[in-house]
């Protein structure tokens, strides 16, 4: 997921929360 995706769903309020792992890989929690 791009930064840009991850703003876009931020707004949309898809997603809730986002954290980064010590891979630096972005994992988001999406309200399904």
């Amino acid at each position: 997921m791009s930064w840009l995706e991850l703003l876009n769903n931020l707004e949309t309020g898809a997603v809730r929360a986002a954290t980064q792992d010590e891979n630096g890989q972005w994992h988001a929690n999406v309200e399904v």
